[in-house]
């Protein structure tokens, strides 16, 4: 009787302690530390050897992760089978009770012997039950999962009243696989996370290093977030946080920017603004503002984000451009009234030449006239000399208001050219004795 007192002690304590180690195991951070936790729980535990099995091969093989036995059993068993433990993998179309565990979820208890015998040769059985000292224990083979699906086996030496360990480590393995299961679900969260943190920081230095003001302003308007490229501008993030940002913008423009915005808002459209801001130093800053209405994930909306950028130098450049062309057509509209007074002047003068030329060819038609009269009276030679002079000179001067006339013509665009047959001789005699009285009073000669 106080042996089987002594037995259902062991098996008592040895529950207690694998309830412990269950509770142990939630602080695992990863799948390896989770595996880490049973066996370094196990190590001092001489009488129950723990080893876990992760299912490989595309499920056809069981692969050791860990196990408990000491050391120097497993190099004792090494070199008496010719095996190595740690890179041994149990076939599970030749195991039938590990199979029933890794293919078919079942809990299952069998001798040591035995199992060995299923996964080594025959002459290798007793010689590795020896060793390990399996031959003599009864082990307890039941699965863990990952997300729902068989990752692994865990194998534990059972006491002597194996049946009623059997819950026991059915519960082990059941929290090996909520662990694993955290662990996981931890690894994946950070993995996002990082990556998240990652893109975040990418986000934030794209941003942060372009010459344009990214920020987020609630459904009041006021600033959630603006980039750092304000403080170009004299202003601090501390001083725009949770303020409208209609109280940075130039008072003329507040109703506009006002009103922009709650369209935005309501119609989830971009709309671009153009406004002005002064900044803390007095200076005035152009700005085009492109926002559109943010939502949540089921469609509320929560905000506008939009991107500032600065048009200062665009805006002082148009104002320029609007005054260079205010100047170009003031200078066109004198041009015009230069070009209207000098038709006007020029109209003028080709009347004044009319005229004058009308006036003068009057009395020099007369003196043509009396000479030609004269040419038919008895004259001396000298006489008639002189008068064919007087005769040729008021011609000349006939035929030169002819030509001032055809100066009007020209400048009128209606001066027509005339093909006419001349001599040379002729006309340079008439020059000659049109020019020879005041060669003769000078005592020149024509050469």
């Amino acid at each position: 009787m106080k042996k089987n007192d002594h037995r259902f002690a062991d098996l008592l304590n040895i529950i207690q302690f694998t309830e412990q180690v269950c509770t142990r195991l939630y602080a695992s951070s990863d799948e390896k530390s989770v595996y880490s936790t049973v066996i370094d729980a196990f190590k001092d535990q001489t009488d129950h050897v723990v080893t876990l099995f992760e299912l490989t091969d595309n499920n056809t093989r069981l692969f050791t992760i860990a196990t408990t036995m000491a050391s120097q059993v497993i190099e004792t068993a090494e070199k008496a089978t010719g095996f190595s433990i740690k890179n041994f993998k149990i076939n599970l179309d030749k195991s039938p009770y590990y199979r029933r565990a890794a293919f078919d979820g079942q809990t299952v208890l069998a001798d040591g012997q035995t199992l060995l015998s299923e996964i080594l040769p025959a002459g290798l059985t007793q010689i590795a039950g020896r060793a390990t000292g399996f031959a003599s224990k009864k082990m307890v083979i039941t699965p863990f999962y990952v997300k729902g699906q068989i990752s692994g086996v865990l194998s534990i030496s059972a006491p002597h009243e194996a049946e009623y360990f059997i819950p026991t480590a059915k519960n082990l393995a059941y929290h090996i696989s909520a662990a694993l299961e955290l662990a996981v679900e931890s690894n994946r969260r950070n993995a996002l996370e990082k990556r998240l943190l990652e893109s975040e920081q990418r986000f934030r230095e794209l941003i942060e290093n372009t010459d344009d003001i990214s920020y987020f302003a609630d459904l009041a308007g006021e600033l959630i977030y603006i980039s750092p490229q304000v403080n170009r501008y004299g202003f601090s993030h501390d001083q725009m946080i949770n303020h409208s940002m209609l109280d940075f913008i130039h008072p003329e423009d507040r109703d506009m920017v006002n009103l922009y915005f709650k369209k935005s808002l309501k119609e989830r459209i971009d709309i671009p603004t153009e406004f002005r801001v002064i900044a803390n130093e007095g200076e005035l800053f152009w700005f085009e503002d492109r926002s559109r209405a943010r939502t949540a994930a089921d469609g509320t909306v929560i905000g506008v984000s939009g991107i500032l950028r600065d048009i200062t130098a665009r805006k002082k450049t148009e104002q320029e451009l609007q005054e260079t062309n205010k100047k170009l057509a003031r200078a066109v509209a004198h041009a015009e009234i230069f070009a209207r007074d000098a038709k006007e002047a020029n109209e003028a003068k080709s009347r004044f030449l009319a005229n004058m030329s009308h006036e003068i060819r009057t009395p020099l038609n007369g003196i043509v006239g009396v000479a030609d009269l004269m040419r038919n009276t008895l004259l001396s030679k000298e006489q008639q000399e002189y008068l064919d002079i007087i005769h040729h000179s008021s011609k000349s001067l006939v035929d030169l208001i002819d030509e001032i006339l055809d100066f009007s013509k020209i400048e009128a665009g209606k001066i027509k050219l005339a093909d006419v047959v001349f001599s040379l001789d002729e006309v340079l005699d008439e020059v000659a004795d049109i020019l020879a009285k005041p060669v003769l009073d000078k005592r020149l000669e024509f050469y």
